[in-house]
């Protein structure tokens, strides 16, 4: 039964060869060389950078190190000038959507860092969430924070996030979850100082289901946030 997929962006969600086409035309107006055509960078969109830069630069002569940045500089400013979606990927995930089934993107197309990165309510879904957490930790500006939100794992977190969320309020589908995925705090901060993350806070979150409304509490049983930050900071 599939219950998530993850889209790659570039070269399986959009098709990016437009913008990288652009993008190398671009470097090549910048350094007076002729341009290509279309058909001719769509030849080599998977190669990688140094295939366009061979297709108008000799490496043994010009300096591939300088090129390849001014390339990704570029490219930053025309990626989703052009976002073209390949057939078919519209239907599917309007077919997802039928089918109540999540999606999501993801690349790695950045080497930005930020202030503040959520990760709310995903580590308790992926296969391997230390890889995340390694990601966001990688992607954090120093003194910025991160918030990871999730699911401890006990016997109560069962009763409450799967019996009673997906069984007999019908808040979520059935399925949603599975409790081998749920997290206790003390996993996820081991997993946090492998990938130089310290705790700066932990609360837990509630749910009232005659109001329906969430409120934060110092009940971490089931659901609960953590505050994190770069060890160093």
């Amino acid at each position: 039964m599939i219950k998530k997929v993850l889209f790659d962006l570039d070269g399986t969600l959009i098709d990016s060869a437009h913008d990288l086409v652009q993008s190398a035309n671009d470097l090549y107006a910048l350094h007076n060389h002729p341009l290509i055509t279309f058909e001719e960078g769509r030849e080599v969109a998977s190669d990688g950078i140094k295939a366009y830069l061979n297709l108008r630069f000799d490496e043994e002569v010009d300096d591939y190190s300088t090129l390849t940045n001014e390339f990704i500089k570029i490219y930053k400013s025309n990626i989703l000038n052009n976002p073209i979606l390949f057939d078919g990927i519209h239907d599917l995930i309007n077919l997802l959507d039928r089918k109540k089934i999540g999606w999501g993107i993801i690349t790695n197309n950045t080497d930005e860092k930020f202030d503040v990165i959520t990760c709310l309510e995903m580590l308790e879904h992926v296969p391997d969430p230390n890889s995340i957490i390694n990601t966001c930790s990688k992607l954090l500006k120093p003194g910025g924070k991160i918030f990871f939100s999730t699911i401890n794992k006990n016997l109560k977190a069962f009763l409450f996030a799967i019996i009673g969320a997906e069984y007999i309020l019908n808040l979520l589908p059935k399925g949603t979850h599975e409790y081998k995925k749920f997290i206790k705090p003390s996993q996820l901060q081991t997993w946090a100082s492998r990938n130089d993350l310290s705790f700066d806070s932990i609360i837990g979150m509630t749910y009232n289901p005659i109001t329906q409304k969430y409120k934060l509490s110092q009940d971490t049983s089931v659901n609960y946030i953590v505050q994190a930050s770069l060890v160093n900071d």
